[in-house]
């Protein structure tokens, strides 16, 4: 593999491999970049096809030996951030970092290479490490990178992965972590990575409850069954006046409705707030005691209904919103994806049919002119 800087244009660097070994002219000697100017060390000064680091020209491209403190016998090359490397900031004078040789910066001279031998060679695809076997000359590399199918891009469903763009109609079908799959309760579209998720929560799963052991109920009824579950454990009403009774609904039901049961817990509440005072006869009291245990008894009823009334409608929307809000997702994932994927798979056919017919076509000159 080799390195290239600054000979294809529009790619700064870019690393290629040569079908046939490339002349050691064209490298620099310390990082082995190929690059379309190389600096050397020289004891003579000449405007010919060199020019001398400082940008000066002397007689006319004649050779002229340099003074005996300048002479060096340092061949190698160097690109010209290797170059920076040696005479750092204002130093004229440094050391090769291969045989450390002293050389001079008003020595080095410029030595240009031929950018059309380099691309005239035969090159490898980049993308032969994942399977593109295409070679083709340096210079056509840049246009085949535009189209080739081994080239990586970005998954459309934005899974975070870098596929190849042959193999993604089949990661994007089968290996996409974020591609759609159907849910095994209501077999509507879901994203795989969020299944599991959704599985655990779908109105449609079927559930079994604690209390009676009824299996079957679904996710989106278990609610209204534990309202009315006759086995589900239940608090008196009372237990905010210190009763601590629970059982079954008809246990509960049974116990609210024996009054006599709650009388100790009545008299100690009044007593406590001053609801009523002890000086009234014996048969005041138990009168006011029973007018606020009906006034109780039909506030708590009257406000257990207006929850009840409130959970259902809140439930209602919370279920509206989540099967909105998965179809919403469900659609734009299925759309982006099959956009994106024709897309890409149409345009990328379509260049390497024009491709195609320019080979064909160089190949039909070529076999003509061999003919001739």
């Amino acid at each position: 593999m080799e390195t290239l800087r600054g000979i294809i244009p529009t790619i700064p660097t870019e690393t290629v491999e040569f079908i046939k070994t490339v002349p050691q002219k064209w490298k620099c000697d310390k990082c082995g970049v190929i690059t379309g100017t190389l600096w050397r060390s020289s004891p003579v000064i000449t405007n010919g096809h060199h020019r001398l680091l400082n940008g000066s020209n002397i007689n006319g491209g004649l050779l002229t030996p340099s003074p005996s403190p300048l002479s060096t016998n340092c061949v190698h090359r160097f690109c010209g951030q290797c170059l920076d490397t040696i005479f750092i900031g204002i130093q004229t004078v440094g050391k090769c970092p291969l045989d450390s040789m002293t050389i001079y910066k008003k020595q080095m001279i410029e030595s240009i290479t031929n950018i059309d031998s380099i691309l005239s060679q035969e090159v490898y695809c980049t993308h032969k490490g994942r399977g593109c076997r295409k070679t083709l000359l340096l210079s056509e590399l840049e246009n085949h990178l535009k189209s080739c199918l081994y080239g990586l891009v970005h998954c459309p469903l934005k899974c975070g992965q870098g596929v190849t763009i042959k193999s993604l109609p089949i990661h994007m079908a089968t290996e996409c972590p974020r591609r759609a799959v159907s849910c095994i309760y209501c077999e509507e579209d879901i994203v795989l990575e969020s299944k599991n998720e959704h599985e655990n929560q779908c109105p449609k799963k079927p559930v079994i409850c604690s209390y009676c052991k009824n299996k079957s109920l679904l996710r989106a009824d278990l609610k209204d069954h534990l309202e009315k579950c006759e086995l589900k454990p239940r608090n008196c009403r009372l237990i905010p006046l210190g009763c601590k009774f629970s059982g079954t609904q008809t246990e509960v039901e049974r116990h609210e409705k024996d009054w006599t049961a709650h009388m100790d817990i009545f008299v100690k509440h009044i007593l406590q707030t001053g609801t009523i005072t002890q000086d009234k006869p014996p048969r005041n009291r138990l009168a006011d005691v029973v007018n606020i245990v009906k006034n109780l008894n039909a506030e708590n009823a009257e406000l257990m209904d207006r929850v009840n009334e409130l959970s259902l409608k809140v439930e209602h929307l919370e279920e509206t919103n989540r099967r909105l809000n998965d179809r919403l997702i469900k659609f734009e994932t299925i759309q982006k994806a099959d956009m994106a994927s024709i897309r890409t798979v149409i345009e990328l056919m379509r260049k390497e049919l024009e491709n195609f017919k320019i080979d064909y076509s160089r190949t039909r000159e070529d076999d003509e002119e061999s003919e001739v």
